[in-house]
């Protein structure tokens, strides 16, 4: 059986491959990169930079419809959270999250905020004994 030096051989006469769907030699791939003329360099374009100009319908431009957060007591807290390291080591917990709802923005942003969790623990009914409806 006739074997082919690796040079001269091509892809289409390998036996132990599936046929590619080309059939050509590593020679034909150099003749062809030889004949190429080589690209002419170009200076690329300049650098853009986008900016986004409105947000979902408000635009930045005006301060009257921009999604701003009006202060209340949970953005209190919020600062005073941030200011001491110490009470990082903890959640937030503010029992103030109700009164940030003055948009959407803001809701969403406290409900960010807050340090609730994200999966639920073991929870267990305690009774305190009496019922309420007296009996």
């Amino acid at each position: 059986e006739y074997v082919m030096p690796p040079s001269a051989m091509c892809f289409a006469a390998m036996p132990q491959m599936a046929a590619p769907a080309f059939n050509f030699c590593a020679s034909d791939v150099a003749q062809v990169y030889a004949s190429r003329a080589p690209e002419p360099w170009a200076k690329p374009e300049g650098t853009r930079e986008y900016a986004e100009r409105t947000y979902h319908g408000y635009s930045y431009g005006d301060p009257d419809a921009s999604p701003q957060f009006s202060l209340s007591d949970f953005w209190s807290d919020v600062a005073d959270y941030a200011a001491r390291p110490e009470a990082r080591e903890a959640p937030l917990l503010s029992p103030n999250f109700v009164f940030a709802t003055s948009s959407v923005h803001e809701v969403v942003a406290a409900v960010a905020l807050v340090g609730l969790p994200f999966a639920a623990e073991q929870h267990a009914l305690v009774s305190g004994g009496a019922s309420a409806g007296g009996g």
